[in-house]
């Protein structure tokens, strides 16, 4: 049998036609015959079963195909196959319900909306099936019917998003056939959440203080994205700073430093997701701050401090702002706290105060002073100044003294509010007193100057001067009173002190006398000795206030210091001082008492002992001088002699009891003469304050004492005194014949009636000045050089 002919068509009229064998020629393997399908098809006899190959089918190639097998010397068969192409879904997209195409993560959608996807299928034949699926699960598998060919759609609702759909993968399946993979679209939802919850840390119930710094931290969580925080105070925003996000954890910091004002206001921590502005979360807390009184001062209802005057009263108010309540309220006058006295016109209540019948006394800087616990604050100032008339003003020049024919100058100067305008002038004597004409005199606000010239005895006595203002004439004169002037008197209460840092160097310092009545100045002399020779000296000095420099160590000086004015010099202090050795002697007496030596009892018990015999042999010999002094009415001249005891201990009782504090000054001047009796006067009122008016003396030497040793104080540390009479063989002076009597002092004393009224008035001595004056030793003595440092 010969082999069969063969051919394949199509029913659509694509005449196709392969053949398997040819008459005459050998068998085929392969046979490509042109068609509709091109080069895409062929009949492949080598492959089993022998049939038609097409290559990349498409859509188009649906359709039934014949294949017809001829025998030569069979009946031809026809076999027909239909051909189905299955054509899969061209594409698969997710749309939103704004028509937008989404994939991925999308989002984010605010928690609480309704969103809807729809996923949509293009092509494929038959018709694909769409299905939405989540972790597994379906969740839709219904698609909608769609009046077109090539779309095929599925929408899915999701109602209410909340937390539990952040992240949530959506997928959308598509398949028209199990031969075919079926295609998928998947998208992720991201959700903006508002924060769950806030926290204000740092603040316990507790007060705080106004001023102090205190770290507060705000905490969020649960915000999606990050929560944005805030700081307000009472819905006032005062900070914003930058936000930490940790862990979708929010965090911020507030450094708070709170004011009075904020004391009561509500401190409110807010977190806000940005984009769900209108659903914030806060925690708040109620201030409570501690400040100190803020503390004004006013004067009472239609009161003008500026109209006050002496015998009207005046209110005061104080206004207190603070936290804690404060206690009592003090009220102060320049500094100074006034206490409630209603004898004194001064009432006081919890925030008042008032005063009756003021007087020029009641003039000054008036506060109120509040305290809590947090601080005491003293208010701000109302100034009260009474007005009153002209009254003299303390500290003047009431004594003048002067020559005549000889001009004198005396200043008048008046308190009043408002100041004086107006001047009268009076001169009195003890005989008459008439008024001086205002062309002698020189007058400005608050001030008057006379020039009085004394031209016989007569000329001598008081000026008086009145005062007038606005509110009325002055009522008691100042008076100044014109003495005829004389030498200055000595200086007295001199002290004499070694530096003992500085070898050599000597302080020197006297209260000044009386001036006589006019300017005085001062000079010292340094001689070896009271009668050697003159090594320095110093002249015109303002002050009686020296510093000697260059004094050789083992050696008696004596330091000569003379007050002196126009009228001439006033007798001269002279106190003869002795200098310490060098310090190699103080480290030759440290060697007896080496360290770490044991003292027995039999030092210790003599030591005792010789403490006993000191104060009973110094009450004996003060027992002795008491009566000496009362048995003896002789006088004698004595000077001071200073000697530096460098090895006497440094306790603060001497041999006889008396404490440094209770001693007199370091050097004690005796100028004129005197018995022992007076030199015991004057211990006793130098050491103990007092005199004893046992003593055998004048009422004139004991003013005299006490004039000299009214400021006195012994000092017995270091310095030791010793009286010598000028008789003695080893001391000589050229002043040892002058009495004390003869000095302008007793001048003034024993004038006439007019001056012992005005010798009351004496001034008494300033204090001397800090600054003094340098005087250095040359160290060659043989020529008296003087030399000021």
């Amino acid at each position: 049998m010969m082999s069969p002919y063969s051919s394949w068509s199509t029913m659509a009229s694509r005449a196709a036609r392969y053949t398997g064998l040819t008459p005459g020629l050998p068998p085929l393997t392969v046979s490509q015959h042109w068609s509709d399908l091109g080069t895409r098809a062929r009949f492949d006899l080598r492959e089993v079963p022998t049939g038609l190959v097409i290559e990349s089918i498409g859509a188009e190639d649906e359709a039934e195909y014949r294949c017809r097998v001829d025998f030569k010397k069979s009946a031809t068969r026809n076999v027909r196959v239909h051909l189905q192409v299955i054509v899969p879904p061209g594409r698969v997209s997710i749309i939103d319900d704004k028509g937008e195409v989404v994939s991925g993560l999308i989002g984010p959608y605010d928690e609480g909306v309704d969103l809807t996807l729809t996923c949509l299928a293009y092509g494929g034949s038959p018709r694909p099936l769409i299905s939405w699926w989540h972790d597994g699960s379906p969740l839709d598998d219904v698609s909608e019917d769609v009046k077109s060919d090539h779309l095929t759609k599925n929408s899915l609702t999701l109602p209410n998003l909340g937390r539990q759909h952040l992240f949530r993968t959506l997928t959308c399946h598509v398949s028209n056939s199990k031969e075919v993979t079926a295609l998928m679209a998947e998208v992720e939802l991201d959700l903006n959440l508002p924060p769950v919850d806030v926290v204000m840390r740092g603040l316990a119930s507790r007060a705080l203080h106004e001023g102090e710094t205190y770290s507060i931290v705000c905490e969020s969580q649960g915000s999606r994205p990050a929560a944005q925080l805030s700081w307000w105070i009472n819905n006032k925003k005062i900070y914003d700073n930058v936000t930490k996000v940790l862990n979708d954890a929010s965090t911020q910091s507030l450094k708070l430093q709170p004011t009075r004002h904020d004391n009561g206001a509500n401190l409110t921590c807010r977190a806000v997701n940005p984009q769900l502005p209108e659903r914030p979360l806060e925690d708040s807390i109620k201030l409570e701050v501690y400040y100190a009184p803020n503390v004004t001062l006013r004067t009472g209802q239609n009161m003008d401090l500026t109209t006050i005057e002496e015998g009207d009263d005046v209110y005061f108010e104080c206004d207190i702002d603070t936290n804690p309540r404060v206690g009592r309220v003090k009220w102060l006058l320049n500094n100074v706290e006034l206490r409630h006295n209603l004898s004194m016109g001064i009432i006081q209540s919890n925030r008042s105060l008032v005063l009756q019948k003021v007087n020029r006394n009641s003039s000054g800087r008036y506060t109120c002073l509040a305290e809590n616990i947090v601080d005491s604050v003293t208010s701000n100032q109302q100034h009260l100044h009474v007005k009153f008339a002209p009254v003299c003003a303390g500290g003047q020049k009431r004594l003048y003294g002067s020559d005549k024919h000889q001009p004198v100058n005396v200043t008048c100067t008046v308190e009043a509010n408002p100041e004086a305008n107006r001047f009268r002038w009076a001169f009195n004597t003890t005989n008459e007193m008439y008024d001086i004409p205002d062309n002698k005199t020189h007058s400005k606000i608050g001030h008057s100057l006379v020039a009085h010239t004394p031209h016989s005895h007569r000329d001598f006595g008081s000026l008086l001067c009145w005062a007038e203002n606005k509110v009325g004439a002055q009522k008691e004169p100042c008076v100044f009173h014109v003495v005829p002037a004389s030498v200055p008197d000595p200086v007295h209460q001199c002290n004499v002190s070694h530096n003992a840092s500085a070898m050599g160097v000597v302080i020197v310092g006297c209260r000044p006398g009386w001036s006589g009545g006019l300017p005085q100045t001062f000079s010292l002399q340094v001689r070896l000795s009271i009668d050697g020779e003159e090594l320095a000296s110093l002249e015109d000095q303002k002050d009686p206030q020296f510093t000697i420099t260059g004094l050789e160590p083992g050696t008696e000086y004596a330091l000569i210091i003379t007050a002196h004015n126009t009228q001439g010099a006033s007798d001269a202090d002279i106190m003869t001082f002795h200098t310490p050795i060098d310090v190699a002697e103080k480290q030759t007496s440290a060697i007896a008492a080496a360290p770490g030596e044991f003292v027995s009892w039999t030092v210790i018990v003599g030591i005792l002992m010789g403490v006993i015999v000191s104060v009973t042999i110094c009450s004996i010999a003060v027992v002795i001088l008491v009566r000496t002094k009362l048995a003896s009415q002789s006088h004698v001249n004595t000077e001071t002699k200073v000697f530096y005891d460098k090895s006497a201990p440094d306790v603060s009782h001497n041999e006889c009891g008396l404490s440094q504090e209770e001693s007199g000054p370091d050097i004690i001047l005796i100028k004129g003469g005197s018995s022992e009796e007076q030199l015991l006067m004057e211990y006793q009122g130098s050491c103990k304050k007092s005199f004893s008016r046992d003593a055998k003396l004048s009422e004139k030497d004991v003013s005299s004492l006490k004039n000299r040793y009214q400021d006195s104080s012994c000092d017995y540390g270091s310095i030791t005194h010793a009286t010598k009479s000028p008789n003695d063989p080893h001391v000589t002076s050229p002043w040892r014949d002058k009495s004390p009597l003869s000095t302008s002092r007793e001048l003034l004393y024993h004038s006439s009636q007019a001056m012992e009224e005005t010798s009351l008035l004496k001034e008494e001595s300033l204090p001397p000045s800090k600054t003094t004056e340098s005087l250095s030793i040359p160290k060659q003595q043989k020529s008296p050089v003087s030399s000021v440092i």
